[in-house]
């Protein structure tokens, strides 16, 4: 059982410069869910994913969830102290990650496994199969946990179901139609509920591919436009902060595939809208609502709505 879909669309990974079509993605996922359960992972167990935007990250995400176990996205520059915090919080049998300082750390008091380190698989296919294929999870079990400060300074870990992924993914099928979101960007970091949720999951999940780029890389950002022209990139999610270093860095896309650009996480004026539309040559520019605990954005402006400031428009069948 697994709520990812087989037909995902394809995904990019821009640090090794490679697409995984979507049966590759799920043979790997099946590969790191056997590991995972030779180590203990199992139905309810929470694994601390400490990957950043990389194929690594979505691999190990499906993993987890075909054990039916509950994953936990955390940035990838969180301090070791914070790291640890997080991780006796929720009690978490594993961390997944890909730092090299923490290949022989030996004050974490749950175990940790590097990205470059596969222990040997103990059991065959067979028995894995068997126990994949007796694994009982229930739509209403935890599947994911989220931290974030909202408006306070102490980071609050919001839980979402499996259902809850569902329900989301079906909701952005209508918000985000596939013909606009059929080449997706993502320079958003995936262990915020926007990078995972709108960026990442509404599209992958009804087929669209996805171009995974280091999350607010200022060389990222400078290059953005030519980055679309290459990939004819048609959507993609977008904060208001970062758009001060494109204009005044980066060149217009010229390619002319790009649809719509979502913008959300911070207020959004009316004068950074219409530079925006301008910088994109007039196409849909929507300022979205929502909140880690609304697994990610719940409305956004009808198109071709006059905006003003602020304007987040209505609900998403919600």
């Amino acid at each position: 059982m697994s709520i990812v879909p087989q037909n995902i669309g394809k995904i990019y990974d821009a640090a090794l410069d490679r697409s995984f079509e979507a049966a590759e993605v799920h043979a790997l996922a099946e590969d790191r869910a056997q590991l995972l359960w030779e180590l203990g992972v199992k139905t309810g167990s929470r694994v601390l994913i400490s990957h950043g935007n990389s194929i690594s990250f979505y691999v190990d995400l499906f993993a987890c969830w075909k054990l039916g176990a509950c994953a936990v996205p955390v940035d990838p520059t969180t301090s070791l102290p914070e790291l640890k915090r997080i991780g006796e919080f929720i009690e978490t049998p594993l961390l997944l990650h890909r730092d090299q300082n923490l290949k022989n750390e030996r004050d974490l008091s749950f175990p940790a496994l590097h990205s470059d380190k596969n222990p040997p698989v103990k059991s065959t296919k067979a028995n894995f199969h068997s126990a994949l294929a007796s694994t009982n999870f229930k739509l209403d079990d935890d599947a994911l946990i989220l931290f974030t400060s909202g408006s306070t300074s102490e980071p609050k870990g919001v839980v979402h179901t499996f259902r809850s992924i569902l329900a989301k993914t079906a909701i952005y099928k209508r918000a985000m139609p596939q013909a606009e979101w059929k080449k997706t960007l993502c320079v958003i970091p995936t262990h915020f509920v926007y990078g995972l949720m709108s960026n990442s999951l509404g599209p992958l999940f009804q087929g669209c591919d996805l171009f995974v780029y280091p999350s607010f890389n200022l060389e990222i950002l400078t290059k953005l436009g030519p980055i679309l022209d290459r990939h004819e990139i048609t959507a993609f999610c977008s904060v208001p902060s970062m758009w001060k270093i494109i204009f005044d860095f980066s060149d217009k896309p010229q390619a002319k595939s790009l649809k719509r650009i979502h913008c959300a996480a911070a207020p959004l004026s009316r004068d950074l809208w219409k530079q925006i539309k301008s910088w994109a040559d007039g196409i849909e520019v929507k300022n979205v609502y929502g909140a880690t605990e609304m697994a990610c954005a719940i409305t956004g402006p009808a198109d071709g709505q006059e905006f003003h400031d602020g304007l987040v428009g209505k609900g998403w069948d919600t």
